[in-house]
């Protein structure tokens, strides 16, 4: 690294901490609009997300003129990238259904954690390695990014559904509450980004597997990337199965959901503290 990259690079951390402090700022007044039904509170949460959003996507871009590849490599960018476009999701639902603003309690302090996770791992920049195959490690990591952002929010409709069927069964039924969509509606909501996300975590496996055999010469190796890959797709198409065939809505789906993210969250941010994987060197 030269003192130009140095400096982009020093750049790029500063963005990515303003952006962490506006997605800590706009989390404390989503729980305390949530708390205190100030519907107010929340909105200003979602322009603090937009200007988060805004210095994070700057954050990503310096740092890829720096290194000179997009961001694909190591904690640090991937887990970033995630967050950026679970963001960007959760805005474009939001200009569609500003009633489903609460589902913020859940979102942020998801993508807080994640967030954290990058920003604490090694920012070393790490070059591409000449065996990868640049269009498919992109198309990999986009549908990645695309299964989080989809089971997050999926997953905070779900949040959302339990909440207020507690408190439509104990007929309190008001403040932010009212503002949401019916029942019905978020859950049928929730059902498709679930649908989506099994989409993508098959779109991310499939193209993994070809990666691989790029840069390893095999497809499938069972490694457990590769494993809990297939496992966070199969959850996903059993929630999909469930409620086709065999009616599954409302409370037990959001359940059933939750364990499908908890899942996903595992392969895209935890797997390295528990696993050896031949993905360390580039993913973890």
């Amino acid at each position: 690294m030269n003192n130009g990259a140095d400096i982009l690079l020093l750049t790029a951390a500063g963005f990515h901490w303003a952006a962490v402090v506006f997605y800590a700022a706009a989390t404390v007044l989503f729980f305390l609009g949530f708390a205190f039904k100030k519907d107010g509170w929340s909105k200003t949460g979602v322009i603090l997300i937009i200007c988060g959003a805004v210095v994070h996507t700057a954050a990503l871009g310096v740092r890829w003129a720096a290194a000179g590849h997009g961001p694909f490599m190591k904690k640090y960018e991937i887990l970033s990238s995630y967050v950026l476009i679970a963001m960007y999701m959760y805005l474009g639902v939001l200009k569609k259904r500003p009633g489903l603003r609460s589902a913020g309690i859940f979102v942020m302090p998801v993508s807080l954690i994640i967030m954290g996770l990058a920003l604490t791992s090694s920012s070393a920049v790490v070059e591409m390695p000449a065996s990868f195959n640049y269009v498919w490690i992109v198309l990999h990591v986009l549908f990645a990014q695309a299964s989080y952002g989809s089971g997050l929010i999926g997953a905070g409709l779900a949040l959302l559904y339990l909440l207020k069927e507690k408190a439509q069964n104990r007929g309190a039924v008001t403040g932010v509450y009212r503002n949401m969509p019916t029942l019905e509606n978020m859950d049928r909501l929730s059902y498709r980004f679930h649908g989506f996300a099994f989409l993508a975590v098959g779109v991310m496996t499939a193209s993994g597997a070809v990666w691989a055999n790029y840069a390893w010469g095999r497809y499938w190796g069972w490694d457990p990337v590769e494993n809990w890959s297939l496992i966070s797709w199969l959850l996903y198409g059993i929630y999909l199965h469930l409620r086709r065939i065999h009616g599954w809505a409302g409370k037990r789906a959001a359940w059933f959901s939750f364990a499908a993210f908890l899942v996903l969250v595992f392969i895209l941010a935890g797997i390295g503290w528990v696993y050896q994987s031949v993905h360390a060197p580039y993913f973890i």
